[in-house]
């Protein structure tokens, strides 16, 4: 089972374009609403999509906000920093994995497969990616 934007597109026979979002379509707000909804009601699917993220958003800030007006954020220091450390890297590297992946084509699940990254078709495309600025 594919794991990344980029795997589930290409299992589902899409080009890559449609994980990056070109033309307003996106494989990584919700995969299945995109493929299986009719054509006269895709902005409605898209706008569903939308108000969900920006109610999980929303609510995400708003109990940031809860947090720190009932001064809890103090407890924060009785977490370990190495703990905090480890969090942070692993959310850093599943961001790059996931860009890499996505601008490559490949999917990315294990180390080993880093180095299908470096094949001159992938790194081709990574490098145009990259230069382009999408």
């Amino acid at each position: 089972m594919a794991s990344s934007i980029a795997g589930m597109c290409t299992a589902a026979q899409l080009p890559v374009e449609v994980a990056i979002g070109v033309n307003g379509v996106g494989c990584g707000l919700d995969l299945d609403v995109f493929l299986f909804c009719p054509a006269d009601q895709m902005s409605v699917a898209v706008g569903t999509t939308l108000v969900t993220c920006m109610v999980a958003c929303a609510t995400a800030g708003a109990l940031t906000v809860g947090v720190g007006r009932a001064r809890l954020a103090q407890y924060l220091q009785y977490i370990p920093l190495p703990v905090i450390g480890g969090y942070l890297g692993y959310v850093g590297y599943f961001c790059l994995a996931g860009g890499a992946g996505l601008a490559a084509n490949v999917e990315l699940n294990d180390l080993i497969q880093w180095l299908d990254v470096i094949h001159p078709g992938p790194l081709i495309k990574v490098c145009v990616r990259i230069i382009r600025g999408r």
